[in-house]
């Protein structure tokens, strides 16, 4: 088609093009690499494998499936003993043996098998590290080199006398190891904490001493007077406890101590050695990355030489703080908690760098990079989290990843942590955030692309540039269709109804991550507010819950962990990281009333230097843990003394807002150049503040590229009026400068550039449609309509509850385009569809419409005369097993894990509970709407159908 746009001028694209060609990936023009987005730009997915259950041809089959829909990369992920029961009846059965026992020899050839069919495909590969989710463990007896739990018995003793005790080792405490004997003298009050406890008897998990915990006047460590597994010691007078400090290994069989770095370094060994062995001619190529999930295993406290670690982390022994650990006060409350804050952080710390960190620079070794959702959410109360910032642990990857959920449209604002991992990328200059995608656990096969793509432009407003869709279920063929399946996640295998129809969307995905992956975040302020930073799901509005200012709308901001605070500099009175990343100001409004001595002293540090500091009401007044104490807390009051002007309101002076209108928006600086993503339904005045008067306007869903004029407002920034469709979105690029002498444009590049001219209804297609339906899945062969309709208010349960795809056709005569077909825009407008369709006129495959404003260019096959078109249709699985669940089993058209149950409230025979969402269908449900619904219209420029059309006049009323 010829494009009737080539007047655009031609030094703007030379600006896309050519300024940013060192940012872009490879040498593409900009353009280019938009229109048709590169392998390392597409969209992964997880590959989930069930229990080993995976052949050479069925590899290659999912591979090749996801190569031709636009998937760039895969995660690999063969879980075992993760909700995976055979015949569970409170979760979801997964009825199928192991077939290859994870780290076999077969199962290692598989894996090489995969991994070269992904190199032949150009596609990446990411291993998981580990057999299952949400922890690091391995088919290996792992040993003493297990996650370990402290845990303390004690004998009450008065003195004086001389006691006589055996050290026995206890029974049933696997790999149990002494860590300290200490005797403790109870002062006040002395009728608590003289429970009935009898050492080599009773043993007890570390805990907080409770608010009338008994007070420890002096502790003694006694391992001097130990010989021969025996202590023998002579009490002094005062009532005292010997307490006994060990450890144990717990938790699953096969998981290692993620807070040793010698029992990491082994199990990494064991896992990384032979997979890098047999894939060397891939490493770094095709396997670039190894993996480990969000963590829900166990919940360490204590490794080999954590003591050590505690001095020099600290700067002080804990021997004197054992009796803390026990649950009593050391010298009274507030030292108590201080060593407490100093104990938890230093597991964190351990978990951290011995675990994450350490992981990396293994990876590093070996030539492949490292992801993982080390920032949880995690349970913020386990001693590993306790006093950890998720920023920080982001901070240990190449790429963090978050996840977000899409339970309903609401669950994708309060069920996504990709702010925050965005946030962690920005801090520690990583190129990529990643995100497990589309995770929900409702009714299975119910999402489609039109829904999920608000969740994704959410997040995409958020910082998310990766996605790694969850998931896809290497479902063995013998089980049927729609087969078996991982119990959460929006399923996309080749067994999913829409799948052949899921180009559209991925290509758009992959669109969107190529230019979110350009240049660096842009934002006003950075918020230092803790150094223990946790959000468990949410957008990040404001810093915290008790904020004492607030950001106005149109201003972005990043936390900042401390490591990235002592890293900040101030030049020319921007706030700069190594990372890239620079910030107007820095707004200090702490959580709570403690703050570490270093970062204060590095805020003042940055305000005599030049720095915008914000300050908010609330002061800090002590430090959290005992390094400093109590010397810290006295020059902590001091700095803020000199410092702390605390304001009511962020002074902006004069600083308009980066963006204004009624969409949700992103802002990149790219080497002089900005480009905003926005999102929205709708019709708004858009001000954007690093703009110009000419921008080009990218559409990610047609992969046009468009100039479009911007008008200067009185305050030196830019406006213009943009409209998006229903949850539509768009990107705008600034350019700096103009560029003359352009050279010209390849084709593909001219393609996308499209003008913008208002439509009007040309031609209305109404009755009669033939429809087709498959009747292997329950619908009639073919049906004759005289209107649409949604196939769920259908007499005929063929229709009503068929899944799958039917095909609309009908023959139409036009008289548009007597001239110059190429010349004019035509477009084919679908009204509503649910939920994906695929357009073919005359004979020729248009494409795929999968979202709003549900239409798609018909211009290069519309002819004058007579046409035919068809509209292939595909619902979700939904509506087949509502209707299977109310046949008998041997009349089921369908196979899957998934109960089909009578009704709501049923449970499951040997169960428990009621059935969940996630376990499947019941006769009760009600269909999902499905089908063509329409209208269905052709429209064209209402400039050239008010001159060329004489069926304009007649169905103008349909005009915008």
């Amino acid at each position: 088609m010829k494009c009737r746009t080539r007047c655009v001028s031609f030094w703007i694209l030379w600006i896309v093009c050519f300024s940013l060609l060192g940012q872009s990936l490879g040498a593409e023009p900009m353009v280019e690499a938009f229109v048709s987005p590169p392998n390392e730009t597409k969209p992964w997915c997880y590959y989930f494998v069930l229990k080993g259950n995976l052949t050479r041809e069925q590899i290659t089959l999912d591979f090749q499936a996801m190569a031709e829909k636009g998937f760039g990369g895969v995660l690999v992920v063969d879980s075992r003993y993760y909700y995976d029961e055979f015949d569970s009846k409170e979760h979801v059965p997964v009825p199928i043996h192991v077939r290859h026992e994870f780290m076999s020899e077969s199962w290692q050839e598989l894996i090489l098998f995969l991994i070269q069919e992904a190199d032949r495909l150009g596609m990446r590969v990411s291993l998981n590290i580990a057999n299952s989710g949400g922890m690091l463990r391995g088919p290996w007896d792992m040993g003493g080199d297990g996650p370990k739990e402290l845990i303390w018995t004690e004998e009450n003793v008065d003195g004086p006398k001389n006691v006589s005790i055996p050290l026995d080792t206890p029974a049933g405490k696997n790999f149990y190891s002494d860590v300290a004997l200490v005797a403790v003298r109870v002062t006040s009050p002395v009728s608590q904490g003289r429970e009935e406890i009898k050492l080599n008897r009773d043993w007890y998990p570390v805990s907080d001493p409770a608010e009338d915990a008994a007070t420890v006047g002096e502790t003694r460590d006694l391992r001097q007077f130990v010989q021969n597994g025996r202590l023998s010691w002579s009490v002094p007078e005062g009532h005292w406890k010997i307490i006994r400090f060990g450890f144990h290994v717990v938790g699953d069989f096969g998981a290692v101590d993620i807070l040793n770095e010698q029992a990491i370094e082994g199990y990494f060994h064991r896992f990384a050695d032979p997979i890098l062995e047999r894939a060397r001619p891939y490493v770094g190529k095709t396997l670039t990355h190894f993996y480990n999930v969000s963590w829900e295993g166990s919940h360490p406290n204590w490794t080999h030489g954590m003591d050590r670690f505690f001095e020099e982390w600290n700067g002080y022994s804990m021997a004197p703080f054992w009796g803390v650990l026990r649950g009593l006060c050391v010298e009274n409350r507030e030292v108590s908690r201080r060593f407490l804050v100093d104990y938890y952080r230093t597991v964190s710390r351990c978990f951290q760098e011995h675990c994450y960190a350490k992981i990396g620079k293994l990876c590093h070794e070996k030539g492949i990079l490292w992801h993982s959702e080390d920032g949880g959410p995690w349970r913020r109360t386990a001693p590993i989290f306790r006093e950890s910032d998720m920023l920080t642990f982001w901070g240990q990857n190449d790429i963090a990843q978050g996840e977000f959920w899409v339970n309903t449209h609401d669950a994708t604002r309060t069920r996504s942590n990709m702010r925050f991992a965005a946030m962690s990328s920005n801090l520690y200059g990583h190129r990529e955030t990643a995100c497990e995608a589309f995770t929900h656990m409702t009714k299975h096969w119910t999402m489609y692309p039109a829904w999920l793509k608000p969740a994704a432009d959410v997040n995409f407003i958020d910082g998310m540039n990766f996605v790694v869709w969850h998931t896809y279920t290497a479902s063995p063929p013998e089980h049927g269709v729609p087969g078996l399946e991982y119990f959460a996640g929006t399923h996309v295998n080749r067994n999913v109804t829409w799948f052949p129809y899921v180009e559209g969307f991925l290509t758009y995905i992959g669109r969107c991550q190529y230019l979110l992956r350009q240049g660096t975040f842009v934002a006003d302020a950075a918020a230092y507010v803790s150094d223990k930073n946790y959000v468990d799901w949410g957008r990040g509005e404001k810093w915290n819950k008790d904020s004492t200012l607030v950001l106005p709308k149109g201003f972005a901001w990043d936390f900042l962990d401390t490591p990235s605070l002592l890293r900040m500099e101030c030049r020319d009175g921007m706030l700069v990281l190594p990372s890239g990343m620079s910030y107007r100001m820095l707004i200090v409004d702490p959580l709570e009333e403690e703050m570490p001595l270093e970062a204060l002293r590095k805020i003042e540090s940055l305000q005599k230097s030049g720095a915008k500091i914000v300050f908010g009401q609330k002061r800090p007044l002590r430090e959290r843990g005992l390094r400093h104490y109590p010397n810290g807390d006295a020059e902590i009051q001091q700095i803020v003394a000199r410092i702390w002007t605390p304001a009511d309101t962020i002074p902006l002076e004069g600083l308009a807002p980066d963006f204004e209108g009624n969409f949700q928006y992103h802002h990149r600086k790219i080497d002089g150049m900005n480009l905003y993503f926005v999102t929205g339904s709708g019709t708004s005045l858009c001000t954007f503040r690093d703009a110009a008067a000419e921008a080009l306007r990218w559409d990610a869903v047609s992969g046009e590229v468009r100039k479009i004029t911007l008008t200067p407002t009185p305050d030196g920034r830019f406006q213009t009026t943009i409209a998006l469709p229903t949850h539509g979105s768009a990107f705008l690029l600034f350019g700096s400068e103009q560029k003359p002498n352009a050279p010209a444009l390849s084709e593909t590049a001219s393609d996308a550039l499209k003008t913008h001219e208002a439509e009007g209804v040309f031609l209305r297609l109404d009755a009669p449609w033939t429809v087709r339906f498959d009747p292997r899945w329950g619908g009639p062969e073919s049906v004759e309509w005289e209107t649409l309709l949604d196939w769920t208010q259908h007499p005929d349960d063929g229709v009503r509850y068929y899944s799958g795809t039917a095909v609309y056709s009908q023959t139409f005569q036009s008289t548009l385009l007597s001239d110059e077909p190429s010349d004019v825009p035509v477009v084919l407008s679908l009204g509503k569809v649910c939920h994906i369709a695929r357009v073919r006129l005359n004979g020729e495959d248009l494409g795929v419409v999968w979202t709003a404003p549900w239409e798609i260019d018909i211009s290069r096959a519309l002819r004058k005369g007579e046409n035919h078109l068809e509209i292939e249709v595909a619902n979700v699985w939904a509506n087949r097993l509502i209707g299977d669940a109310l046949l008998p089993p041997e009349e089921r058209f369908t196979r899957s894990n998934m109960y089909l149950y009578e009704k709501p409230g049923d449970i499951p025979e040997g169960g428990t509970r009621k059935f969940m969402p996630w376990q499947g269908f019941h006769k009760e449900d009600v269909p999902m709407s499905s089908g063509l619904l329409g209208p269905v219209l052709i429209k064209a420029p209402s400039r050239f159908l008010s001159q060329h059309s004489k069926e304009y006049d007649e169905y103008k009323v349909f005009s915008p």
